[in-house]
């Protein structure tokens, strides 16, 4: 085992554990039964150290952290909302019960913000506010195994990795029980390769990985590795598309399979591999998935979301009237803004992209995950 005092140093610069620059973490107004949820990274010390002096000296990376305090939850006005059971995945967006369970995985996206700024300031009280929402849903919530709806509290598995030795040690050895159990479900997903076609699949190796850091289990970052070579052979194409680009006739689930991928390939970047641009025996790649995309983003093609799907929950969505999933609408590039972010840590040429996409043309730092990527590369 790595001692406690090493363990986060040896880790964090190859994590890459949830983000989002472009603030898409909120039910969307005409959609109560819908959370984006945003993706947090967190740094190791030196890339901490690297992240103030970019933010000391950059006048973009300033601006966007102050953006990020000016829009930070109120802490004294929040309290943990644990639930025992989480009523989300196959659920149609319109059921009440999804509606309130969405109310408590607000919780989550509070821990995001919270643990964005903290990072970049080390703010005692947010730390304070951060170890109490952990503990509350780790002393509530019954895991499950379902991806869906456990890929919802990434970022409190992020923030315990970071916040993990700041624990009491009776406290820490109770969630870290309560982690274990949720890994040790995903993992036995991530085992049954005949699976590995998915976004679903990823979600969980993602879960698995960043479980790996806080708990130090190596086995299961190997697991991760070898998944995701299985799913880059099941899942990806050589031209780019995915199983659920064809079997969904959708860029939004083609890029929710990516995101966990590219988050793996950052983590294990240490051993050697490029995950990013590793080439199955097909020709498939992550990269080549990633750069399916690009036309779409830049507005040089047009696709219509959802019209061929095969699935019946796109069917039932859209006969409820949800507009997301209505058969035609087109695809908006500014949802590729997370997929490209993610993407150009390893390749910086797709920053313009989303420099353009959220109307920053020119600036090197047009979202905060770019900040973070050039803290990690530093």
């Amino acid at each position: 085992m790595i001692p406690a005092s090493l363990r986060l140093t040896r880790w964090f610069p190859c994590l890459l554990v949830f983000f989002a620059a472009v603030d898409v973490s909120a039910a969307k107004a005409d959609d109560p039964g819908e959370l984006e949820i945003r993706n947090v990274l967190p740094l190791d010390e030196a890339a901490r150290a690297r992240l103030a002096r970019i933010v000391a000296e950059s006048e973009d990376a300033r601006r966007l952290l102050d953006e990020k305090k000016a829009a930070l939850p109120a802490i004294a006005d929040k309290t943990p909302r644990p639930l025992a059971v989480l009523v989300y995945e196959g659920r149609l967006n319109t059921d009440p019960q999804r509606h309130k369970t969405v109310r408590h995985l607000y919780d989550f996206d509070h821990i995001g913000a919270w643990f964005e700024v903290w990072q970049a300031t080390g703010d005692a009280d947010l730390a304070r506010r951060l170890r109490e929402f952990i503990s509350a849903w780790a002393a509530v919530y019954k895991p499950t195994g379902n991806d869906v709806n456990e890929y919802k509290l990434m970022p409190l598995f992020t923030a315990y990795v970071a916040l993990r030795q700041d624990f009491e040690a009776e406290e820490r050895e109770r969630i870290d029980a309560w982690l274990r159990d949720i890994a040790e479900r995903h993992l036995a997903a991530a085992r049954r390769l005949e699976r590995a076609t998915n976004n679903r699949f990823a979600k969980s190796l993602r879960i698995v990985a960043t479980a790996a850091l806080a708990l130090d289990e190596d086995s299961w970052r190997d697991a991760c590795i070898a998944a995701v070579h299985a799913l880059v052979k099941r899942g990806l194409y050589p031209d780019g598309s995915s199983h659920d680009f064809r079997t969904r006739d959708t860029l939004t689930y083609h890029t929710t399979t990516l995101r966990p991928m590219m988050d793996i390939a950052l983590l294990t970047r240490d051993r050697g591999e490029s995950l990013y641009e590793w080439v199955a025996p097909n020709g498939a790649s992550i990269k080549k998935s990633v750069d399916f995309v690009v036309p779409y983003a830049r507005r040089e093609k047009v696709h219509a979301e959802w019209v061929n799907t095969q699935v019946d929950i796109d069917r039932r969505r859209a006969a409820a009237g949800i507009p997301h999933y209505q058969p035609g609408r087109p695809y908006d590039p500014v949802q590729a803004v997370p997929l490209l972010e993610e993407a150009e840590f390893f390749d910086p040429s797709l920053g313009p992209i989303v420099a353009d996409l959220v109307g920053r043309p020119g600036s090197r730092f047009p979202t905060w995950r770019l900040v973070l990527n050039a803290a990690l590369r530093e």
